[in-house]
């Protein structure tokens, strides 16, 4: 069955809807008018009845019963209905000349009743008129104007009507139409296309929502492409590594001693580094990364793991020390998963590791900040200038723009850092100064 579009449904459903009201309109204002100006002649009839009832009893009074039924006689014809006279003398009826079927019987249609004197004696005496005209005829071009005049104007209204349910249709469906082909082009995989923010309040959200919608779309295809050029570019470098000497090593230019088998390493583990990490981001995104929210002390999670990096950061020229002493500290009770805790500070330490330079200080530290239980890791770093630190936590940025392979690291251990710690109902941070260092924080609601 083929569709019917959105137009056609508006200009239908007005032209019933002005129909039907101005159809509605138009009788009720006839039959008012007809109501009206029927008992406007209606009363012009019965002045007229009594003038003639008057002048019947001034003939009368003047100059007897016999100028009375002349003068009655006259009237009738002039009426052209049946005239019954009754007073307390007698009644008779004068019926005209030239009477039909209908003048003389039937109801009377008007009564009058005026004054006879007689030998000085008011006497009351009724006229009644048989036959008259519903309408007078004079009146009746006024009606039928007034109804050709009801009928051209709901002709008018209605064509008027119609045409402006065509301008306000147009108006609606135009954006439909709009955000319609944009969509089909957006299906085609064109992200550029966007729509004007117009028509009604409902249609103009719906155009901005678009807007938004697509401008989501794009981003994040912008990022699956960078995350894309940026996976091949960070297993570029370690494959050209391995690649190089293991061709050297078979060729016989690098010896294949333990020197050359340790740059191997390296850039093997390097590359499984980078695989774990994709792995767990996927799994991140995906919601399928396991994590177990159990009562533990934050303070005393972050305490543990200061020895394990101590002698990293000793092979570096770096001190890594624990703010709170040797002492147990007031308990930060959280809810969390401890191994994906030690995974986020274990990411912190190796960017703060990474990015001090020999001779640095690094201190891991807990402490109480609000309703948060607080951790944090500060180093002796050159610092992340303001404009930078808001994507720090974005996979695979990076500050130094070459992106060189001295400092190591795939780009995505803060981005996982980030996704762990959200999962467990908390949020992440730094605080740096360029040249004076940067604190890297996360905090989890207190309370086990």
């Amino acid at each position: 069955m083929k569709r019917i579009g959105v137009r056609p449904y508006l200009f239908i459903t007005a032209a019933l809807s002005i129909a039907v009201g101005l159809g509605l309109i138009g009788l009720f204002v006839a039959r008012t008018a007809s109501r009206e100006v029927t008992l406007y002649g209606h009363h012009r009839a019965q002045a007229e009845v009594v003038r003639v009832a008057s002048t019947l009893a001034t003939l009368y009074n003047r100059r007897g019963l016999t100028a009375m039924e002349v003068g009655a006689q006259h009237f009738a014809d002039l009426l052209d209905s049946r005239l019954f006279i009754r007073t307390v003398y007698g009644s008779f009826t004068v019926v005209p000349l030239h009477a039909g079927p209908n003048k003389a019987h039937g109801r009377p249609r008007l009564i009058a009743v005026v004054p006879i004197h007689a030998a000085g004696l008011g006497v009351g005496a009724t006229l009644s008129v048989f036959g008259a005209p519903h309408l007078d005829p004079r009146l009746a071009p006024v009606l039928h104007a007034i109804e050709r005049s009801l009928l051209w104007a709901s002709i008018a209204g209605f064509l008027t009507a119609l045409a402006l349910s065509v301008v306000v249709g147009e108006r609606l469906v135009g954006p439909i139409r709009r955000i319609t082909e944009s969509v089909r082009r957006l299906g085609e995989g064109d992200l550029t296309k966007r729509v004007p923010v117009a028509g009604p309040v409902e249609v103009a959200e719906l155009s901005d929502n678009f807007n938004r919608m697509a401008d989501a779309l794009s981003r994040s295809e912008d990022n699956r492409r960078k995350m894309v050029a940026d996976v091949a570019h960070e297993l570029r470098t370690p494959l050209s590594i391995l690649i190089g000497y293991l061709e050297a090593m078979r060729d016989g230019v690098v010896p294949g001693d333990g020197a050359a088998l340790a740059v191997v390493e390296t850039q093997g583990r390097h590359l499984a580094r980078l695989v774990q990490d994709l792995q767990d981001l996927a799994l991140s995104d995906a919601g399928e990364l396991a994590t177990a929210l159990d009562p533990l002390d934050l303070a005393a999670l972050a305490r543990g793991l200061v020895p394990a990096w101590a002698v990293e950061a000793q092979t570096h020229g770096i001190s890594l020390a624990w703010t709170g002493g040797p002492e147990p500290q007031t308990p930060l009770p959280v809810r969390g998963d401890a191994e994906r805790l030690r995974q986020a500070l274990g990411n912190y330490l190796a960017n703060a590791v990474r990015h001090t330079p020999a001779g640095g200080r690094i201190t891991v530290g807990a402490t109480r900040v609000g309703d948060w239980a607080r951790l944090f890791v500060a180093d002796t770093g050159p610092g992340i200038p303001p404009e930078e630190a808001a994507h720090v936590f974005e996979r695979f940025y990076r500050v130094d723009r070459a992106r060189s392979s001295r400092t190591g690291g795939s780009g995505l251990g803060l981005a996982i850092t980030r996704n762990l710690v959200e999962r467990m109902g908390g949020r992440v941070g730094v605080d740096s100064t360029p040249g004076a260092g940067s604190v890297f924080w996360l905090e989890l609601p207190l309370g086990a």
